[in-house]
This record gives C-alpha cells, structure tokens and sequence, in this order.
C-alpha cells in the first residue's frame, strides 16, 4: 500500500477531531470575567468520583450552540459555527465572509460527514456510524467521530469501562481509557483538575504506542444557570497530519432551541457542487492507495440516505 495522501488524513483528522466554533466578534469573550469553575473535591478524588464528575457536568448540556474562530498556523483565521444536541448530533461549519463557506462538518444519529472546499475533488465524504467503525477508512485515521464532542468538554466514560487511575501528576489526575476502534486498541489519556474534576487535556494513542492527536482546553467559564463548565480555548493538534490548530469560543449558548430543522442532515443540496463519496463502502480507496477492487468500479458515490437528498440546509446561523 502506498503512503496515504496528507489532504486525504486531513480531512479525516477534521471530521474526527473537534474543530469546534467560534465568530469574529470578540466582545463576548472576555476571559478575566468567566466564572471560574468551583473546587468540588478537597481531598485527592477517587476513580469514580472523577468519572462521575466528568459525566455529570456532560449530562446538564442538552443543546450547545458556539461562535467564533479557527486559527492554523500561517494561515487566515476562520469565522465559526457550532451546533451540538443530543445524543449525538453535531454541525461545525467554517468560513470567511469574502468566500463563504470552507469546512463544513457534522454527524447525526445515523452517519457522520465532512467537508473541505479546499479539497480538490471537492467531495462530500460521509459515512454510517457502524459501517465506519469495520472500514478500511477507519484504519487510516483511527479516531472516533465522537471526539469532536469530546474536545469542546462534552465527555461520557462508561463507569465499567477499561479505565485504569487515577495516577497523580502534581496538582493534576489522569485517567487511562482503552478503547476499541477499527485499526484496534486505542488508549486515551485524561489529564484532569484535581480540584476541579475539568479535564484540561485528551492525549489519543495507537496501539504502538504513537500519539494519534491531542486536545489542551483552556479559558474554562462555569455557567452557573446550567451548572456547566465549558472551555473556550482549545489547542488541537495532529502529528500524522503535521498540523496544529487553534479553537476559541467567545460565547457558549446552553440548552436553547436550535433553530432550523435541517441542521443535522446531510448537507448535500447545501453543497449541490459536491460528490457524495461513502468511505465506509469496500470499494471506496483513500488517495494514493493501491485499489482492491477491479479497475472501472468507482467508490459509491450517490447512495445516501433517501431522506437527505433535496432537502436545503436552512443552517442554524447565516455567514455573518
């Protein structure tokens, strides 16, 4: 097999990884006026007790909606959105007002999908939840969708999990979670507020050991309305892909209805200019790898789900 193409690790690391939003606007995000989260442990917590913190400040956010930017190194700064509503439903759209649209991500109940303008095939990729988890796809990247949620601060941990902890590390905890996903066993790493039972850092590593991506959250605000703490910093990086990024929230919006019935659909009318590609289909080839399918059979690319086609995003904020 030949080396993966990086555009195509790309867009996977973005799809998998929590680009979170955020908006040009700044005068939200004033960070020596966020309540600062409260001390809820006075002695070294135990195991469970971090679990269940983690857990229970997931748990009050039902709907999360977010503005604000997305910065890469040597590059222009991108106007962000964000929408998040339970149990698995999420939209990341990003942008510029000169050009519109550049990123646009998201997952419902059924199947996630991505996005890149800058993609030249300018495909939409997307793919079922339980056909990813078995494809060759999910051996290229071997991170879960679900750590896009993960690292704007919605964590669960399955209290029976594999969890190994907690190990101290100064004023910090960690907690070592297995996890199976299709190239196997992965081990992610919590760093944790000992204190404060916030998780500040999500370290991801393969089974050899090779760090996958990290996610550092800072700027954490306690939302006393809804009993929350949510960061509105993030610093994600990629070592496969080469690439590091930054995520800032200027403002969170917590439990609101989320306007728009269409956000969490596929957005192929949106993106009438883009090709369906299903990854999880066994004849679909990341680029740069050997085929293993007979020469003429092209990777499905109009198979979606009947209840998305021709169905307009509407989008839950307009480009501002």
């Amino acid at each position: 097999m030949k080396p993966i193409s990086r555009n195509f690790i790309f867009l996977l690391a973005a799809a998998s990884l929590a680009l979170s939003g955020c908006n040009w606007n700044r005068f939200f995000r004033q960070p020596d006026r966020y309540v600062q989260p409260p001390q809820v442990f006075q002695a070294a917590p135990t195991r469970a007790e971090l679990i269940a913190k983690i857990n229970e400040n997931t748990s009050r956010v039902q709907t999360l909606q977010a503005s604000g930017s997305l910065s890469i190194p040597k590059l222009p700064s991108l106007s962000t959105e964000i929408a998040f509503e339970r149990p698995r439903s999420l939209r990341f759209k990003a942008g510029t007002r000169l050009l519109g649209p550049e990123l646009d991500l998201g997952s419902n109940n059924e199947l996630f999908w991505f996005w890149a303008n800058q993609d030249p095939s300018k495909a939409l990729y997307y793919a079922r939840h339980e056909q990813f988890a078995t494809s060759p796809a999910s051996q290229v990247i071997p991170i879960e969708p679900s750590w896009l949620k993960e690292a704007i601060g919605l964590m669960e941990l399955d209290p029976n999990g594999p969890i190994e902890g907690p190990i101290p590390a100064g004023d910090k905890m960690q907690l070592r979670v297995r996890q199976q996903t299709g190239a196997g066993e992965v081990t992610k790493i919590l760093i944790i507020d000992a204190k404060k039972g916030v998780v500040v850092e999500q370290q991801l590593y393969d089974p050899r050991g090779q760090l996958l991506g990290s996610a550092k959250a800072s700027e954490h605000e306690f939302h006393q309305l809804d009993g929350v703490t949510l960061p509105h910093k993030i610093d994600i990086e990629i070592p496969l892909a080469r690439l590091q990024f930054q995520l800032v929230l200027d403002q969170h919006v917590i439990n609101r209805p989320i306007s728009g019935g269409n956000t969490f659909e596929l957005p192929t009318a949106q993106l009438s200019g883009a090709r369906p590609i299903d990854i999880a289909d066994p004849s679909f080839v990341p680029v740069n790898t050997q085929p293993t399918t007979p020469a003429g059979a092209p990777p499905r690319t109009s198979a979606v789900p009947a209840s998305t086609q021709g169905n307009r995003i509407r989008g839950f904020n307009p480009w501002k």
